[in-house]
């Protein structure tokens, strides 16, 4: 009865925040059609209130007060969407306007569309959160994967709430509801770390101290946001401020423990423990290096970034929740050397055909002229294919290179087993198998010469005679042997 109604809650709120989500977004997508000047209405009809300067409708001749009669050639009292009316007529829109006694003709031009498509990334990086963390709590074991599941139900609220529009109720309920996941994202976050892969605090108190200051920043935002303010700690603009400041070192310190407590953890944790780790540590630093290098550094050093910069940042970001997902569920932990490898591996032989590419395209513009384009273009497109065939040798050097750095004394022993494993696919005679098994067992294994003995009932028997060696030896002289 206990787990019924523990997934029952689980269920209720997760619908809720998709809810209050999809509004969020809707909220979010109309202010990609927004116009430049606000209205209201007058008995059905639209009332100019306010014009953005050095805008398209300041340009038109709109000023605030104007009554708009008409709108093509519809009555404004019939206008149901003037955003989506505007956009169905295009520009440039006729328009009739009432300025106190006088009827004025006017001509206005509907701006573009002013789509945010980081937070489009954002919000679908937030729904893969969503849905990694469903398939978790379904496949995984259930502490873990519950809490778990909360920590990528927050992220998903922080990443797709983003009120919007005018402030109404909706509004401050969406920003409630952002503020408050972003307050106990950070404490849950610490909390998953304290037990995962291992406990290493069990004491209910601690876990349940750690969510005081959150508690008390939660309640002050609420007040400020949806009281007004009725506990006056500061003024409402003053603690605002405070709260923000408050919401920065709060989330610092958190998430500073957290990566402690997993460094912890990896220092005592067995064998698994240290491969589910990594797997987190591969994550978090695929996700948030290149966020780091892309907006935060240049965003501290020249003050801003560029929204194309701004959007290739955040697309790493949803390998976060993967690794977290692969790491808990336990799927391919010891791969991750394999993968950290075949990453390094793609990326520089992908910059080292972009430099190739570009370099020939270079010297091929100064080469030849304007007017020999066909040629120019030819020589491209072959030198393209060509570097395209090179990179496949390319990189598995590089991935030799990589492997050697990181193996050192083993690279040797590991190659010899690599190999091993693709040419044990290509044998079918059976003494050629038998050769080539010997061969490259003695390399891995880095020893002189080595023979193999085969089973016969109770009798080992050597494959190759060798003077010095008995051809047939009992198994009870080599120890205990399984029975089959």
């Amino acid at each position: 009865m206990r787990k019924i109604l523990a997934n029952a809650l689980i269920l209720i709120v997760t619908v809720a925040l998709v809810v209050g989500a999809f509004a969020s977004f809707q909220r979010k997508r109309s202010t990609f059609e927004r116009i430049d000047f606000t209205f209201t209405r007058r008995n059905g009809v639209i009332v100019v209130k306010g014009v953005d300067p050095d805008s398209n409708a300041q340009r038109a001749g709109l000023r605030p007060g104007d009554e708009i009669w008409v709108i093509g050639d519809t009555p404004s009292n019939e206008v149901e969407g003037l955003q989506k009316t505007l956009r169905r007529i295009g520009a440039p829109v006729p328009m009739i306007v009432q300025r106190g006694h006088q009827a004025l003709k006017l001509t206005y031009r509907v701006p573009e569309l002013k789509i945010d498509y980081p937070y489009l990334i954002l919000s679908f990086i937030g729904f893969l959160y969503l849905a990694i963390g469903l398939f978790t709590l379904f496949r995984g074991e259930r502490r873990e994967s519950t809490l778990f599941y909360f920590v990528t139900l927050l992220s998903f609220v922080v990443y797709v709430y983003t009120p919007a529009g005018d402030i109404d109720f909706s509004y401050k309920l969406l920003q409630i509801v952002e503020e408050i996941a972003t307050i106990l994202l950070p404490p849950l976050t610490l909390n998953f770390f304290l037990l995962f892969p291992r406990p290493i605090v069990r004491h209910k108190g601690l876990i349940a101290a750690l969510y005081l200051p959150p508690a008390l920043l939660a309640l002050w935002d609420i007040d400020l946001l949806i009281l007004n303010n009725r506990v006056p700690i500061a003024a409402p603009y003053h603690s605002l401020e405070l709260i923000q400041k408050w919401e920065i070192v709060h989330f610092a310190i958190y998430f500073t423990l957290a990566v402690v407590a997993l460094a912890y953890t990896y220092r005592t944790a067995a064998a698994v423990g240290k491969k589910q780790i990594k797997w987190i540590y591969l994550g978090m630093a695929l996700g948030f290096l290149p966020f780091l290098l892309v907006y935060i550094v240049p965003y501290l050093i020249v003050g801003s970034v560029k929204p194309i910069y701004s959007t290739i940042s955040i697309l790493p970001l949803a390998l976060i929740p993967l690794a977290f997902a692969v790491s808990i569920l336990k799927y391919k932990l010891w791969d991750v050397e394999v993968v950290i490898k075949e990453v390094l591996a793609y990326s520089v032989t992908f910059m080292f055909g972009m430099v190739a590419f570009s370099t020939v395209n270079l010297i091929l513009s100064h080469a030849i002229e304007e007017q020999s384009a066909l040629e120019r273009n030819f020589l491209a497109f072959t030198s393209g294919l060509i570097i395209a065939g090179v990179l496949i040798p390319v990189k598995g050097r590089i991935e030799s290179v990589i492997e050697m750095l990181v193996y050192r004394e083993s690279y040797r022993h590991r190659r010899a087993m690599a190999e091993f494993a693709q040419e044990l696919a290509t044998f079918h005679d059976v003494h050629e198998l038998i050769a080539m098994m010997r061969e490259r067992m003695r390399a891995a294994l880095d020893i002189e010469k080595m023979n193999l003995f085969t089973r016969e009932g109770r009798l080992l028997v050597i494959y190759e005679i060798e003077d010095i060696l008995p051809r047939r030896v009992n198994i009870a002289d080599f120890g205990s042997m399984p029975a089959n």
